[in-house]
């Protein structure tokens, strides 16, 4: 064997086993990152894409990420047999709105219609405030949830955006100073005004609903602890 010929074969020799080191590497590298990636960050890649959430004892809600906090989601019901793969156009999507509408019509005609009123957790056009702490399991399509493990190639933003950074006291303390009406859903539904806002907690003044919190309105306050919470909705 010539020098040229060995020195060719060791090259190769160790070329392969350098790049198997890497690929080794590279493997346990995403391993780590995958094992720390954490709910919120799989929510936040399906930001716009129908899915569907299971909290408490609350049947499965269908909806859509609309927003994204510290420590909460904010999802937009859908009606539960939307598809979960995006890309409609808007003009398809008013078609289906109006074939739906056109559908609960000719029901009410027949007096099938949905009471006014109902509070069945997939009526559509209602936006909820869900704590993460509050979710049982998310459900998205198989090649979502791929989508959902973030690359470790992706660019993260270098500064989140604010309301990214908003935690659900100081949330909730903002709707405390405006007085807005709420309806929070813990293991029961519980109409009020929220009054004061601490670490964990937050003191609900129960007033009957449609009417603006007044001294002689409010029949209790009940202090309500966060993680009992469920999703909290404006009223």
């Amino acid at each position: 064997m010539r020098w040229d010929s060995l020195f060719t074969d060791l090259e190769g020799q160790l070329e392969f086993e350098l790049s198997s080191e890497d690929r080794e590497r590279r493997i346990e590298d995403e391993r780590i990152r995958v094992a720390r990636l954490t709910v919120r960050e799989r929510a936040a890649a399906l930001r716009g894409q129908t899915i569907r959430l299971r909290f408490g004892e609350e049947p499965p809600l269908a909806g859509r990420v609309a927003g994204l906090g510290k420590d909460w989601l904010l999802v937009e019901a859908v009606p539960d047999d939307a598809p979960r793969v995006q890309g409609r156009s808007d003009v398809q999507g008013r078609s289906a709105a109006r074939g739906r509408a056109d559908s609960r019509g000719r029901a009410g005609a027949q007096g099938h219609a949905e009471p006014r009123g109902s509070n069945r957790p997939h009526d559509f056009a209602r936006t909820l405030l869900v704590p993460l702490r509050s979710l049982r399991w998310i459900e998205t399509a198989p090649d979502h949830a791929v989508e959902t493990v973030p690359g470790s190639g992706e660019p993260a933003s270098a500064v989140p955006r604010i309301a990214e950074r908003i935690s659900l006291p100081f949330l909730l303390r903002d709707l405390a100073r405006r007085r807005r009406p709420v309806v929070v859903v813990t293991d029961e539904k519980s109409h009020g005004t929220i009054d004061r806002v601490g670490a964990d907690h937050c003191d609900l003044a129960l007033h009957p609903e449609g009417t603006p919190r007044r001294r002689t309105a409010v029949t209790a306050v009940r202090i309500v602890a966060f993680h009992t919470v469920r999703y909290i909705e404006l009223s």
